[in-house]
């Protein structure tokens, strides 16, 4: 009677897994044809170390299981009591090999939740298998193969526990329909003292928003979406969902223990987009998914320490794409000395551009910009604090601001009110 082994125990195994596969046995009769049957009645296994030190059953498997290819022949439960690094399954019904013929059978474990990190190993020596003639009762004490047979050796690593989520909006205040712009810095972290089995990130969600907080058609109004980190744009799998949009990672990004990625979203509104603000959500834990690498499992997510959910982009006002259109400023009105607007406008082309602020009457307050040479493009960096060109506050009441601009040798005029109120 010839046996024979094969190891299939992982290399890692997380603590709490099922049904994790240990060994294969083949167990083949090598008598001639119209010999006595071989009887299996069962075997011993035992459980060891790296070293080849035993250890006890009951601190590592919860379960442990002798199957052929039609039944379970045998399991095993270890109890508090099952200190033993001796596992003895005996099988329920006896298994009869013929002459001539080979049966497989596989040995999987369950591993305890609460398993410690370490390694371990399943070996079967020749004494521990009970082979006996099937006629005479006699035991087969010669058996050919080469023992001990293995499970391999096998590490314990604990699953993914938590990712840590954080989101800080960068959504600049105005934007123009074309424009790229960076929404959200977005980080995802893992303490060093978290479980040991990688975390892999799987989607984020995000809800859009217009200016009366409803929901943004994403198709019609946003043209690019799009996930960036230090190496360039990452490939990514949009999938348009209620009120928002799901961004699936096509590339694996990995979350070891004390690890952290960093990713900055971008987006870009539609040309002929029609709303006139939007603004992104990262509204709640569900919002972000991640899965265990070793076993699949979702694995929780909590905000990053002093910050919580829901994540807000900012809002975003989506300006116009010409000089006449885009003046404006925010707030309007505002308390002098207490609020500042903000003045902003979009240059259809390179040009020079003062800025100057004057009473209803005619006369100067304040110039805020003189001449300068501004580039294509928004502009939104210029405040004015409701104060005159001698740093004192004005009175409350309505103000002109005044834009010139000289764009490829034209010049052109605007005015915009702002009001000071109390």
């Amino acid at each position: 009677f010839a046996v024979s082994g094969q190891g299939l125990v992982p290399e890692r195994v997380t603590a709490g897994a099922t049904a994790v596969k240990a060994l294969r046995l083949t167990l083949r009769h090598t008598g001639a044809v119209g010999e006595s049957p071989a009887a299996v009645y069962g075997l011993t296994l035992r459980m060891l170390d790296q070293l080849g030190q035993g250890i006890p059953q009951n601190s590592i498997i919860s379960a442990i299981r002798v199957e052929s290819p039609d039944s379970v022949l045998c399991s095993l439960y270890p109890t508090v009591q099952d200190i033993s690094s001796y596992m003895t399954l005996a099988f329920a019904e006896t298994v009869l090999v013929e002459s001539g013929d080979s049966l497989g059978l596989d040995i999987s474990l369950d591993l305890q939740l609460s398993a410690s990190p370490g390694y371990f190993q399943v070996h079967l020596n020749e004494s521990a298998l009970e082979i006996f003639d099937g006629t005479s009762g006699i035991e087969f004490n010669d058996l050919e193969g080469t023992f001990p047979l293995s499970s391999g050796l096998a590490q314990i690593i604990l699953p993914a526990d938590r990712i840590s989520f954080g989101a800080q909006g960068t959504l600049p205040a105005n934007i123009v329909p074309g424009q790229r712009v960076k929404a959200f810095s977005l980080h995802f972290e893992r303490g060093a003292g978290t479980g040991g089995s990688p975390a892999l990130l799987d989607y984020i969600k995000l809800d859009f928003s217009d200016e009366n907080d409803g929901p943004i058609d994403i198709a019609g109004n946003i043209e690019e979406i799009s996930l960036e980190n230090g190496s360039g744009v990452l490939p990514t799998t949009m999938t348009p969902m209620d009120e928002g949009i799901k961004i699936e990672f096509d590339d694996e990004q990995r979350l070891g223990a004390g690890e952290s990625l960093d990713f900055d979203l971008y987006l870009k509104i539609f040309s002929g987009s029609r709303i006139k603000v939007v603004s992104a959500t990262v509204g709640s834990p569900s919002a972000v998914c991640g899965s265990d690498e070793m076993t699949g499992d979702p694995v929780a997510v909590d905000p990053v320490v002093g910050s919580q959910f829901p994540f807000y982009s900012g809002r975003a006002t989506i300006l116009a794409a010409s000089l006449q259109e885009s003046f404006s400023n925010y707030p309007n009105p505002f308390v002098a000395g207490r609020e500042k607007t903000r003045i902003t406008f979009y240059m259809p082309d390179e040009g020079t551009v003062t800025l100057q602020v004057f009473t209803i009457l005619g006369r100067l307050v304040k110039t805020l910009a003189m001449n300068e040479r501004r580039s294509q493009g928004p502009h939104q960096d210029i405040i004015w604090d409701g104060r005159n060109g001698r740093g004192e506050k004005v009175i409350n009441g309505v103000y002109y601001l005044v834009l010139k601009a000289e764009i490829n040798g034209r010049e052109q005029t605007i005015k915009r009110k702002a009001a000071l109120v109390r």
